[in-house]
């Protein structure tokens, strides 16, 4: 994104007020008469608790978490829109280095997504190392709006297509441009508690008026295309049977660079350690037992053989990049967690609160903007293992970065579509 001079009178900054907002969505309006440049800021992000006691956020997403869904319109067009934003978000934090995921870098995020390698003390027999999630304690979610905890949102991150446009032009977007965002009322995608009740806080939209005719002219919309991929989402039931395929239509004809997968469990309790929602609760990615997967596009599989073990990070790293853990150092190694017969121990290290064993087992397959038709995944485990959800069933999300593209006419006109 380029750097303007702001002193200049040729960008003014903008705080908006919400023009919709209850308990269950909010609504921002950009005036139409108003260019505004494209690096869109939400503030002030976060919630009260209306019942239980003080508890951290989400160690996933952080303040964030309080997203389920937000959307940039034209009108009734959606440009661009994020679903499932707060399971997005705590994956966007696991795919980076640990030094990026202690957020002193952006500590507006509250995330606590970071594992540092250290002992865990257990018992004289124990010797072997393994991660433990730092939190923020001073970051709370509280009672009192001026006390609790609150974070940033910069919507490029989230909103890719304002990663390849420079200024809203209200010379194409004709119909008004409105920030549509919908709430998270799960609470165990929202806090570190079970028993609280929240009320999301109104949060601020920060824009930056393009109001001198030169910059404006420099950043307009002409004739053309403009391209992205953005990430879309869908999902199905798993039961908990040894091996199971489900067919997913959502990315039937689209072309997608790659997939990440994650896995949550159907059963609350399992998240639970009395009161505090385990690890990254259901914003992380549930790593089973004697894990394998494998995609079918078109009546081929992607991968020659099922990808388990190891090679299952292997794939997610191929596919995107950094990541701050690995699914061997926290997936199920043995029978309930007995002691020596899992590596970390499994029962210590899912009993840990700021720690969750599966928490960080994400899949991803590399697709090279492949055409998907007739997609179908398959997920094997042992489930044998009754103990600490094991052989729950899950809802499977299938996260997919979609080519789309939006092109310009000349007379300003514009079609959003896949690329």
């Amino acid at each position: 994104m380029n750097s303007y001079d702001m002193s200049s009178g040729a960008v003014k900054e903008h705080l908006l007020d919400t023009n919709i907002f209850n308990q269950r969505r909010c609504e921002f309006r950009i005036p139409k008469e108003v260019n505004s440049l494209s690096n869109l800021k939400l503030l002030g992000l976060g919630a009260v608790r209306t019942g239980g006691g003080d508890s951290p956020y989400n160690r996933g997403a952080g303040a964030i978490s309080v997203i389920n869904r937000i959307a940039i319109m034209d009108g009734a067009n959606v440009l661009s829109e994020c679903r499932e934003c707060n399971k997005q978000l705590a994956f966007r934090n696991v795919n980076n280095a640990n030094n990026v995921n202690n957020s002193y870098k952006s500590p507006q995020m509250l995330s606590a997504t970071n594992y540092v390698y250290g002992n865990i003390p257990t018992s004289p027999n124990v010797s072997f190392k393994s991660y433990r999630g730092l939190g923020y304690n001073n970051l709370l979610l509280t009672d009192d709006a001026n006390t609790t905890g609150k974070g940033m949102l910069v919507l490029s991150d989230v909103l890719p297509i304002l990663n390849n446009i420079s200024m809203l032009d209200n010379a194409v977007f004709k119909n008004g441009v409105r920030i549509v965002i919908e709430w998270e009322s799960d609470v165990r995608k929202v806090a570190g508690a079970n028993n609280i009740t929240f009320q999301v806080l109104e949060p601020v939209l920060c824009m930056y008026e393009v109001s001198s005719d030169e910059l404006y002219n420099e950043l307009k919309l002409g004739a053309g295309v403009k391209s992205w991929y953005e990430r879309e989402v869908d999902r199905k039931d798993f039961g908990n049977s040894a091996s199971e395929t489900q067919k997913y239509n959502g990315f039937d004809n689209k072309r997608v660079l790659r997939f990440v997968i994650s896995k949550e469990m159907k059963t609350n309790a399992n998240y639970d350690s009395t009161t505090s929602v385990m690890g990254l609760g259901k914003c992380g990615s549930k790593a089973l037992l004697d894990e394998s997967f494998n995609m079918i596009n078109n009546g081929a599989q992607v991968f020659p053989t099922a990808i388990s073990g190891f090679n299952i990070q292997r794939q997610l790293v191929n596919a995107f990049g950094k990541c701050s853990g690995y699914q061997g150092f926290n997936s199920a190694q043995g029978d309930n967690g007995g002691a020596g017969t899992s590596f970390p121990e499994y029962d210590k290290l899912l009993r840990d609160n700021s720690a969750r064993a599966g928490d960080l087992g994400f899949n991803g397959v590399q697709m090279n903007n492949e055409m998907v038709k007739q997609l179908e995944l398959t997920i094997g485990r042992d489930p044998a293992d009754v103990g600490n959800g094991n052989n729950d069933t899950l809802s499977v999300f299938i996260f997919g970065d979609v080519a789309k593209s939006i092109s310009i006419g000349k007379n300003g006109s514009y079609t959003v579509g896949y690329a």
